[in-house]
């Protein structure tokens, strides 16, 4: 996740500041730092909950992906349109990766099920 995150915002910066001759060369490491980012939160997820709450966990987890899925371009467009230049997107886009990679690397401890208390029903009084 962390070396996947940083080589997809490494190359994203590259894309925007390269030529247009030589933004190609920076959308391969791009693609291969971003599918190699892409595959482990699902997995996560489902190391996370465990049996008990995968679906849960991961149904939060898609609806946040798609919050961000409809803030982003709405985001870009205000930019562009302010701009004129798709710069700052994509700056906003690689510093998130950035921090994205830090919080892999230093604030998620180790993947493994947690243990959830299970609800039990509550007990009624007797008069």
């Amino acid at each position: 996740m962390v070396t996947g995150q940083t080589i997809a915002g490494i190359a994203l910066v590259g894309c925007v500041l390269a030529s247009s001759q030589w933004y190609l060369l920076w959308l391969v490491p791009l693609g291969m730092g971003s599918g190699a980012a892409r595959a482990g939160p699902l997995t996560f997820a489902q190391s996370l909950a465990g049996p008990h709450a995968t679906g849960k966990w991961t149904g939060l987890q898609n609806g946040f992906a798609n919050l961000a899925g409809v803030v982003a371009p709405a985001l870009s467009g205000f930019l562009i349109d302010r701009t004129g230049k798709f710069v700052i997107p994509f700056v906003i886009t690689a510093v998130l990766l950035g921090a994205g990679s830090f919080s892999w690397a230093f604030w998620v401890d180790r993947v493994e099920p947690i243990t959830w208390r299970r609800r039990t029903a509550p007990v009624a009084a007797n008069p």
